[in-house]
C-alpha cells in the first residue's frame, strides 16, 4: 500500500534579521543551511544548523526565525531543509 505524502506549504514565515554583531565584526554576507522538523499541526519542533559560512555568525537568527515558521497541517514528521543567504 502506498502512503501519500502531504506537500509542505508555508502558511507563515519570517525572514531572519541581519545580526548587528555581524556588521560590527565587518561580516558583510553569509549563508546558513538549516533543517526544520515539522509536526502534524505544521509547527516547527526543532531546527538544526547543517552548515554555515561564516561559522556561527548567523545561526541564532536563523533558528529564531525558523522556530516561528508555520507549515500546512498534516505534514507530520516531515523535514524541511533550506539555505538562507544574508546581505546587509
Amino acid at each position: 500500500m502506498c502512503q501519500r505524502r502531504t506537500k509542505l506549504v508555508f502558511s507563515a514565515s519570517t525572514r531572519p534579521n541581519f545580526p548587528r554583531e555581524a556588521t560590527q565584526r565587518g561580516v558583510q554576507r553569509g549563508t546558513v543551511r538549516a533543517r526544520a522538523n515539522i509536526n502534524a499541526a505544521g509547527d516547527v519542533t526543532e531546527v538544526t544548523i547543517v552548515a554555515a559560512n561564516p561559522v556561527g555568525v548567523f545561526n541564532r537568527e536563523v533558528v529564531s526565525a525558523m522556530q516561528r515558521w508555520k507549515f500546512n497541517a498534516g505534514a507530520n514528521n516531515r523535514v524541511y531543509e533550506t539555505e538562507i543567504s544574508f546581505q546587509p
